[in-house]
């Protein structure tokens, strides 16, 4: 077993991570962009704890951060050709306080102890996933749910959107979930659970995650089949995918000649504007782009929208054509890189786990390259905070089957 494996937290610590696995999946059905607050207010008070307990950062050395560095001395960079250096320095300002903060909670949680009373994450994520499908429901039901009941004010519209954030968290803390329910209960369980998802979310307004949660299944599924031509196929697909983003948009608009590929207007039809006029920008800078927060500066797009209203567009619907717009072809290089470390680093979990892992990697390349702004706050601390809770839950369900190869040597 890992040195990690032996660790052992004071008991306020996993309290403190049960309460954030508890948190975490149901509270953005009250509000929204809540994980905007509560990953790093969790993460900042597990430092503290962390350094009042060892009088030492030690479980917080990782060669992550050199990644971020990498990262920010690119954002710095781009500077120097920005379109919107003033909006990109904010930006920057803000992504050098939340992208530590992020990876430290997912770092620490890498390194927390596997002893028995880490369990309790695992029934706090389970009684949060439970709310969460309830609020999911209730929401549905009263065409706005808890928010609306908070927000009379707000139009119905507002109300019904008002899932979409949250059903998107709900997805990304799936693979989380899953394996809790797998290691509480039973596999059954956790399927149900799946199966409940994902005939509950083709029912309200996110499209996204009614398809992203349809990509998990099969992920999962091709991954029970062969974990390895799963994981393969997972990292080379996602780097075609990143390389290839604009060239793919290119054809999508070479068919849609009469821009009638819409499903529901003002979300499909719209981020296809979207894409495609990005898609023509990107390629007057494919080598290194226009600098961060580019496109909400961009006046001469040089297209005709169909579904979008004026010529501001905050952010590109797409993290990856956001990367090709901002940093160019270096950037998605970079991109690149990220996703086969990420995929690469499923191999150091147990084979019981990968299924869901890839699933999981799937499903957050599917929400990343249709929907969020990649910079909002709310999103970057909902990614860590549930890559972290999975790394910990996933770690867990491996120490079992590690600990018995140990004791068989």
């Amino acid at each position: 077993m890992t040195n990690a494996a032996h660790q052992r937290d004071k008991a306020y610590i996993v309290t403190g991570v049960a309460c954030l696995a508890f948190l975490f999946p149901w509270i953005g059905f009250l509000v929204p962009r809540s994980a905007a607050l509560i990953v790093p207010l969790f993460a900042v008070l597990l430092l503290l704890g962390t350094g009042w307990e060892k009088r030492s950062l030690q479980d917080y050395r990782s060669p992550v951060w050199i990644g971020f560095l990498i990262f920010l001395g690119l954002a710095l960079l781009s500077l120097l050709w920005s379109l919107n250096s003033e909006g990109a320095g904010e930006r920057i300002e803000k992504l050098v306080l939340f992208l530590p903060i992020g990876l430290s909670l997912a770092i620490r949680l890498n390194g927390m102890g596997l002893q028995s009373s880490v369990k309790n994450v695992e029934w706090a994520l389970v009684a949060g996933a439970g709310i969460a499908l309830a609020a999911l429901w209730f929401h549905m039901v009263t065409d706005g749910g808890v928010f609306a009941l908070l927000n009379p004010d707000y139009t119905s519209v507002e109300k019904a959107v008002s899932v979409n954030r949250p059903s998107a968290i709900l997805l990304l803390s799936l693979t989380a979930v899953f394996l809790s329910l797998n290691s509480v209960f039973n596999r059954s369980a956790a399927l149900l659970f799946v199966v409940v998802l994902m005939v509950s979310l083709p029912f309200t307004t996110s499209q996204t995650a009614s398809i992203g949660i349809l990509l998990w299944a099969l992920t999962w599924a091709l991954a029970q089949m062969s974990a390895r031509f799963a994981g393969w196929a997972v990292l080379v697909g996602g780097c075609v995918l990143i390389f290839t983003m604009p060239a793919l948009v290119l054809v999508v608009e070479m068919f849609d000649v009469e821009r009638t590929f819409d499903y529901g207007a003002g979300s499909v039809g719209a981020r296809l504007d979207i894409w495609y006029a990005v898609t023509h920008k990107i390629l007057q800078s494919p080598l290194w782009g226009f600098g961060l927060e580019a496109s909400r500066v961009v006046a001469d797009w040089a297209f005709e929208f169909k579904y979008v209203s004026g010529i501001n567009i905050p952010h590109p619907h797409n993290g990856i054509l956001q990367v090709w717009l901002e940093f160019g072809v270096i950037g998605a290089g970079l991109a690149a890189a990220a996703w086969v470390a990420l995929v690469r680093g499923v191999r150091h979990f147990s084979p019981q786990t990968r299924p869901a892992l890839y699933a999981g990697l799937i499903a957050f390349l599917f929400i990343l390259s249709v929907s969020h702004g990649l910079w909002q706050s709310w999103w970057v601390n909902a990614v860590f905070g549930a890559a972290a809770l999975t790394i910990l839950v996933a770690r867990r369900a491996g120490s079992g089957a590690e600990g018995a190869s140990a004791n068989q040597v």
